[in-house]
């Protein structure tokens, strides 16, 4: 009954705010939200209990010994997922079957609530090789409970190596056990990130200068534009906009817009370019009748 889906794309092309998308249509639909962040807490051994105590605290008002049954539920199963043998040896004979026994019981907790609980886990690919498989191991475990859904967002790239530094065979086939369905999110249409990042720009730019960015942006030759391949994502350009806006106050008036949107890009993408050019300036520059051009 239970169910998991990866949400895929590299950092930046907006997981979060798709599973922001995804918890507003689940509201018509009367679903229990509930949105578990791995990586606030740091340590892999306390996400199981972190988890549980989450959940716990969300799900209580509906039936009072569910926190309850959790946290004894995430007690033996830290135990028995634990590597040391110590910990192996003092649970050795009951371990298994407290887990099954516990399990049953927070079972029948959880189908005294009649709605769909949805637990979102965002951003596994800010953890550590260590963190990213305790949560799946986590999401493996917890998966056989009635009613409970898990919405994962991660790059599958970055899984795919951690799994791999784990010495598990096929790192794909791993994946595809814990996540029923993979949704890669669509790349980002460079015609209205171009069109969000003239506007943004129009905000704070002089009348004057405001000429020059719709120059900027109807030119047909490369040379007199500006590099606005080099922003992929939404957050590539909101990124940008500060910097550029932050610049622009500084210099306004003593720099050719153009020149200053490139040099901001080449700052944001590629820094230690921007800081050797910086340094050595003397090297790409020559004064000619009293102004800094590039050498020929």
């Amino acid at each position: 009954q239970s169910f998991a889906v990866g949400i895929l794309s590299p950092w930046g092309y907006g997981k979060t705010s798709f599973l922001n998308l995804i918890k507003d249509e689940l509201k018509h639909h009367e679903a229990i939200c509930i949105d578990f962040s791995p990586w606030s807490y740091g340590k892999e051994t306390d996400l199981i209990r972190e988890f549980f105590t989450e959940v716990g605290k969300e799900l209580r008002r509906y039936t009072d010994t569910l926190p309850r049954d959790m946290m004894e539920y995430a007690r033996i199963l830290e135990k028995s997922e634990s590597t040391s043998w110590l910990s192996m040896l003092l649970s050795l004979g009951n371990t298994a079957y407290s887990l099954e026994q516990q399990g049953n019981l927070l079972k029948q907790s959880l189908q005294k609530i009649d709605r769909p609980i949805v637990i979102f886990i965002d951003d596994l690919d800010r953890l550590g090789g260590n963190e990213v498989m305790e949560v799946l191991k986590l999401i493996r475990n917890v998966a056989n409970f009635p009613g409970l859904k898990f919405v994962a967002a991660y790059d599958r790239a970055y899984l795919v190596e951690v799994i791999k530094k784990q010495n598990v065979e096929s790192a794909n086939c791993y994946l595809e056990k814990i996540f029923q369905i993979e949704y890669t999110l669509p790349t980002f249409e460079r015609e209205k990130l171009i069109t969000r990042l003239e506007e943004e720009c129009s905000k704070f730019l002089r009348d004057e200068d405001k000429e020059a960015l719709k120059k900027i942006f109807g030119s047909k030759f490369s040379f007199e534009g500006v590099a606005t391949e080099e922003l992929i994502t939404l957050r590539d350009v909101k990124r940008y906009i500060n910097s550029l806006r932050n610049s622009y106050k500084k210099l306004v008036g003593n720099v050719v817009l153009r020149d200053l949107m490139n040099l901001e890009i080449l700052r944001l993408k590629y820094k230690p370019v921007y800081d050797l050019l910086s340094r050595r300036w003397e090297q790409v520059l020559m004064y000619e009748g009293g102004v800094l051009k590039l050498y020929k």
